[in-house]
């Protein structure tokens, strides 16, 4: 099968910068980065693959600065004796024939990925040749990923390898650092979740969406992080998206109010902190809550059973069955009578009630 090699280009100059010590021309033309680029290229062409590019970052912001603008933020500047080296290198590599690649708003590992998944398409192996862990995504039946190590040592990555390493598949590498975070790119994941944390937590619910639904269930310390780093980590930062969408649905004027906005008769939208689904697992909050359920609400499921909410959707606090008994009745019982009563003297009297993350925004 045919062979594409594609080399992130930044990243290899960046390591060859300083990998070695400085090097220069008699006119003192910094050249060190360019030596060690070459010395990499030189191993990679004795491969002899069909196809071969260097992918380069552009200057400027990219999409995903336009997704989140502190994404990278505060890294340090490149050297100026390797900046400068950085278009001899993209000449160079022209006069040798070989591809140069760069775009706009996309950086030179998202170059890589696509070429892959064109060369993969088209029955082409791909080897792509970085050291950015982001490319481990990437991985796939025809895609590697050659990473250098130290003392000029290289990793190929396949599935099998990131899976002894990681215990990981590649797609699930974007959610071990949506956890666990990354400083070098500015993302601040879950505060106090490492590498080893976050992957036991994959490990244990697959993506990182089930991890946050299912935080009231782990214990201490780590519940709490948790629940509380849901924010730092980004994940409601699409909500001004949200609104926008919205917006091009009713594009009459919203009415404001304290707790949101009235669309049109009958569509309301607001804003809502997360909460923790009334689960048996869930941790305790205490006694002391109020709730409108009893008092200004109920809920039927669809087997008749009444319930105090809509949140109870397994019928955990049944009070009984509407296909069976009057409504006045099932509303009178000791039971409802006792969470009402207890709602409104601000105690949450039933085991789950007091589990229930929603009933602490009524105070």
């Amino acid at each position: 099968m045919k062979k594409l090699i594609a080399i992130d280009g930044n990243n290899i100059l960046y390591r060859a910068y300083f990998a070695l010590p400085s090097m220069m021309t008699k006119s003192g033309v910094p050249t060190g980065a360019i030596y060690g680029f070459l010395s990499t290229l030189f191993k990679l062409v004795q491969e002899k693959p069909d196809y071969l590019l260097v992918a380069f970052d552009m200057h400027g912001p990219t999409f995903r600065h336009e997704q989140y603008d502190a994404y990278k933020a505060g890294r340090a500047a490149t050297p100026d004796d390797l900046r400068t080296q950085v278009p001899l290198m993209k000449k160079l590599l022209g006069e040798m024939g070989i591809a140069v690649c760069e775009c706009p708003r996309f950086e030179a590992d998202d170059i890589l990925g696509t070429f892959a998944r064109i060369a993969n398409e088209g029955g082409v192996d791909a080897l792509l040749v970085t050291g950015d862990r982001d490319a481990l995504q990437l991985i796939g039946p025809n895609t590697h990923v050659l990473m250098p190590k130290k003392a000029n040592e290289t990793v190929e990555y396949d599935e099998a390898l990131l899976m002894e390493q990681y215990g990981l598949t590649p797609a699930r590498m974007p959610d071990l650092k949506g956890l666990m975070g990354d400083s070098s790119d500015n993302l601040p994941g879950i505060p106090g979740v490492g590498e080893k944390t976050a992957r036991k937590l994959l490990e244990k619910y697959g993506t990182l969406e089930n991890v946050l639904a299912h935080a009231g269930e782990e214990k201490g310390a780590l519940q709490k992080k948790l629940l509380d780093g849901a924010e730092s980590a980004g994940l409601n930062s699409r909500n001004e998206e949200i609104l926008a969408a919205l917006r091009g649905a009713f594009p009459a004027p919203w009415e404001e109010n304290s707790w949101g906005w009235r669309l049109e008769p009958g569509v309301f939208v607001q804003y809502g902190e997360r909460f923790e689904w009334p689960d048996a697992s869930a941790r305790d909050h205490g006694e002391r809550g109020r709730c409108l359920g009893l008092r200004q609400q109920a809920a039927v499921l669809c087997d008749g059973t009444v319930v105090p909410c809509c949140l109870d959707h397994e019928g955990d606090i049944a009070l009984g069955n509407l296909f069976a008994q009057e409504w006045d009745e099932i509303l009178s019982s000791e039971k409802a009578r006792a969470i009402r009563d207890g709602f409104a003297a601000g105690k949450r009297v039933h085991p789950l009630c007091r589990r229930c993350g929603f009933s602490q925004r009524f105070g």
